[in-house]
């Protein structure tokens, strides 16, 4: 109810938000782009009401399936529906219609596996109660979360325009890419750490729990980012044109703190389980009201690129470094040991696997070579150098055991031909 009311002012203040940015015709298709954007929205917040039915009955990896349908289904249609028709209201009906369908598949699955009725106006005060604080602090992270994602676009779409709304657009495509990824270890791995918190589990034996998916986040997240440094450029030329290439630079700059913060995000299930969760969200929206006052002055001052340098500041002020020291103050978690051991192995692999990929790919000037052969030259050395010298025993074993696994399936086909 909130979100629609918060809609329909926004819709009809349109006009008088965009009249000096946007021209009359740009100002009908912008109202008509927004009401695809809040349907999508509207639609995510029943989809993730369903997706909490889903954890609470256990089924941790569904979930992350549709993450990853999600993410292939929209890129896969956006490349071929935006290459026949030049329309930028197709990204925003993309998204409202994947959303729309996810929010159905999750609907009838919850009906028919568990048999739930959803009455609509019973409520269950004791439930609510104790759901409330929780409730509130992830409401108040979704609202963080967008306004990183938003704020710049919204500013920088008043003050210098569409054109480099698009500019900066893509950027945040990349920078949304990589915190999907990257947070679907930290859902998966949600109950087991609440478990172990509530079991009493606490010290250094609990961040040894821990440090598997930091060490796997570390790992997915860094090859994207140092991918990304490495053959970002051609990746751009070719989906969108060499006039955007300063989306490259955009990607980097809200990526790099993203990473730093996502490699220890774990331990925001910590806070869930001792019900802290709200001190997190607090500390997250005081950055993004600052991210709010520094993006309009950042962008007088260097365009497109201060939004990005004030939204990657605030991800850095809030998220990492302010959240950092409640950790370690109020909450005696050694955060240095969790750094040290997330990146051993693995960081220094990626770094000078980027660093030649990035010369391979620079000094060939077809972007497809270029793309294809730095990317390959990223792969071989990052992982290759990690395989060798930066897997601990337990994820060597996990590598043989997947690969077995694929070479016994690879077998059976066989000898069922």
């Amino acid at each position: 109810v909130a979100i629609t009311l918060v809609a329909v002012v926004f819709y009809f203040s349109f006009n008088t938000i965009y009249q000096n940015s946007l021209n009359a015709e740009q100002i009908v298709y912008g109202k008509q782009i927004f009401i695809f954007v809040a349907l999508h929205l509207l639609v995510s917040f029943f989809s993730s009401t369903l997706s909490g039915v889903v954890m609470g009955f256990e089924e941790y990896t569904l979930n992350a399936k549709i993450s990853i349908v999600r993410i292939l289904s929209r890129t896969i249609l956006l490349i071929a529906l935006v290459a026949c028709f030049k329309y930028s209201i197709l990204i925003a009906m993309v998204d409202a219609g994947i959303g729309i369908l996810i929010s159905i598949f999750l609907f009838i699955y919850c009906k028919k596996k568990y048999n739930l009725k959803f009455p609509v106006f019973k409520l269950d005060k004791t439930v609510f109660k104790t759901a409330l604080p929780l409730c509130l602090a992830i409401f108040l992270q979704s609202v963080v979360t967008q306004a990183n994602s938003t704020v710049a676009k919204f500013i920088t779409g008043i003050k210098l325009g569409p054109e480099i709304v698009t500019l900066y657009s893509v950027g945040i495509y990349i920078y949304n890419l990589f915190n999907s990824l990257t947070l679907l270890p930290i859902t998966m791995y949600a109950p087991q750490i609440v478990k172990d918190v509530t079991d009493g589990v606490k010290g250094k034996e609990l961040l040894n729990k821990i440090l598997p998916p930091c060490r796997f986040i570390v790992l997915l997240g860094g090859s994207i980012l140092f991918g990304f440094i490495a053959v970002g450029k051609p990746f751009i030329s070719i989906l969108y044109g060499d006039d955007k290439m300063l989306a490259w630079a955009i990607g980097i700059i809200l990526i790099l703190p993203k990473f730093i913060n996502m490699t220890t995000e774990i331990l925001i299930n910590v806070l869930d389980a001792i019900n802290k969760r709200m001190s997190h969200s607090i500390i997250t929206c005081l950055a993004t009201i600052i991210n709010i006052v520094a993006a309009s002055f950042l962008i007088d001052a260097w365009g497109v690129i201060g939004a990005a340098i004030s939204t990657g500041f605030c991800i850095l002020l809030g998220q990492v470094i302010l959240m950092n020291i409640y950790y370690v103050k109020a909450l005696k978690i050694d955060i240095w040991y969790m750094y040290k051991n997330a990146f051993k192995g693995i960081l220094l692999y990626q770094i000078m696997a980027c660093a030649i990929a990035y010369l391979v790919a620079y000094f060939i000037s077809n972007p497809y070579l270029s793309l294809l052969l730095g990317g390959i030259t990223y792969v071989v050395i990052a992982f290759g150098l990690f395989f060798l010298f930066g897997a601990n025993k337990q994820e060597k074993n996990l590598l043989f055991g997947l690969l077995g696994k694929f070479k016994r399936k690879n077998n059976n086909d066989k000898y069922q031909e």
